[in-house]
């Protein structure tokens, strides 16, 4: 669980102006970089938000404060993060999860 804080919802304002995000997409990204703040350890932000989390200087913002991205499973070569992992389910590049059918 990542804090929700005044310091959190200070960093979400300045999301919002820096990455074009909207709020809630803003307190996320907040929370992430509060949480490796504090923790001065490497971590992986997970998400299925191509849309706003793909960002080149977002991605290259979170890589700077050791944080390895992976959204839908792809994380980008141009963000300086080798060997990329794919994820199965629904952070699969293969589209939102579903269950397999039978055959």
């Amino acid at each position: 669980m990542l804090p929700l804080n005044e310091q959190v919802f200070a960093a979400a304002r300045a999301a919002r102006a820096t990455y074009a995000l909207e709020s809630p997409d803003a307190i996320v990204l907040a929370s992430v970089l509060t949480d490796l703040d504090a923790k001065r350890a490497t971590s992986c932000f997970l998400n299925r938000n191509t849309k706003d989390f793909a960002d080149p200087m977002l991605v290259g913002d979170l890589v700077a404060a050791r944080c390895r991205v992976a959204a839908s499973g792809i994380l980008p070569p141009a963000a300086g993060i080798e060997d990329a992992p794919t994820f199965p389910g629904p952070l699969s590049s293969r589209g939102p999860s579903t269950p397999p059918r039978p055959t």
